[in-house]
């Protein structure tokens, strides 16, 4: 298991930019995932921003575990897509309403800078 760069702020108690600073200078090792996202091992995390609770925060409540944020993360991830599917139903119903998608213009092709014709366009003329 791995954290996405979200959770491993929250798991550190710090901003997401500092994690990403972090993993910029080489101080956190991170691997970016197919999706083309951060990754870090808890191991690598714990070793440069150690646990909340290891580092004595008084009167704070303890930090979730991360089974927890990654159930959060699968929920926040779950509502993402649910939010996108209502958005294409939307914009279907709209453009049903329109008659369907509306055509894209065609642009007419700019002329060949060199002021030359084509050598097709010669012989075709």
């Amino acid at each position: 298991m791995s954290y996405t760069i979200a959770v491993a702020a929250a798991v550190a108690g710090t901003d997401v930019a500092t994690i990403l600073r972090a993993i910029e200078t080489g101080e956190l090792t991170a691997s970016k995932d197919a999706r083309g996202e951060w990754r870090i091992v808890p191991a690598e995390l714990d070793r440069v921003y150690p646990p909340i609770a290891a580092r004595g925060a008084v009167g704070s409540a303890p930090p979730p575990s991360p089974a927890d944020l990654a159930d959060v993360a699968a929920e926040i991830e779950a509502m993402i897509r649910q939010a996108g599917d209502r958005l294409r139903q939307q914009l279907d119903a709209v453009e049903h309403a329109r008659g369907g998608p509306r055509p894209q213009p065609e642009w007419p092709r700019p002329p060949d800078p060199s002021g030359r014709r084509r050598w097709w366009r010669r012989m075709v003329g």
